[in-house]
């Protein structure tokens, strides 16, 4: 009687040890993984690009007198020989370099922050971020360009700015603001006594000569113009505001 138990005993054991190999192996079946045919696509980061110079600005056989200031073609808003803040970078200025060797331009030196460039009737000038490379500002100034030159094309200025003291107004330009373009314009010579009002005053005339142009981003544009005087067509302005109708 007690072999048989232990026989019956044995056997049992064996079952369940048997019935537990299988349910481990069915297990492990489920859990093995399937073997992929085709590798997944890995994302890729886009990798960051610069706008590079319209090539139209590399390629002009003649060089505009007015450095490409009144191109409303090829520059969008407004540019200096294809050149705008914070859209053109050092990269633009070397390719800008090799393609017009005629022109009298500046070596690029360590840290990057500025470059000149001459013509006959015009000198640029390119200021640059030092970590990015980017233009930050650019500005030209002419021989013999005339404001309303500029007011033809681009619309009235929004708004004037004169010296603090008049002692200054000789050796430093009055400035006009172009909101819309993003440009402020410096005039030469503007400053001169009146005959009609017997008092020296800014003289701003369709004839009046622009010393320079300087172009900026949203990100360095004066915001509030509120402290200036507002452009109240061509005549003779005075710092305290008043202006006469003499043209």
């Amino acid at each position: 009687m007690m072999k048989n138990q232990s026989r019956v005993i044995v056997i049992g054991v064996t079952l369940l040890v048997m019935g537990l190999a299988c349910s481990t192996l069915t297990i492990e079946t489920e859990k093995s993984p399937q073997v992929m045919t085709d590798a997944p696509d890995v994302p890729t980061q886009p990798v960051p690009t610069f706008e590079l110079i319209d090539p139209y600005w590399l390629s002009l056989d003649v060089i505009p007198p007015d450095g490409g200031i009144l191109d409303t073609e090829h520059c969008d808003p407004i540019c200096v020989m294809g050149f705008r803040p914070y859209r053109s970078t050092l990269t633009d200025y070397k390719l800008f370099v090799e393609a017009y060797s005629e022109l009298d331009c500046s070596k690029l030196t360590f840290p990057y922050t500025f470059a000149r460039c001459y013509s006959d009737t015009w000198q640029m000038d390119l200021h640059f971020d030092h970590y990015t490379e980017k233009v930050i500002a650019v500005s030209i100034e002419f021989n013999g360009f005339l404001l309303d030159e500029f007011i033809q094309v681009y619309g009235e200025p929004d708004s004037i700015y004169f010296p603090i003291s008049e002692m200054w107004s000789t050796a430093w330009p009055n400035e006009l603001y172009f909101s819309n373009k993003r440009a402020i314009l410096w005039l030469k010579d503007a400053y001169d006594y009146s005959e009609l009002s017997k008092e020296a005053g800014y003289h701003i005339m369709p004839e009046s000569e622009v010393h320079s142009i300087y172009i900026y981003d949203d990100r360095d544009f004066p915001g509030d113009l509120s402290d200036f005087l507002p452009w109240q067509g061509y005549g003779i302005y005075f710092s305290y505001g008043k202006a006469t109708e003499e043209i």
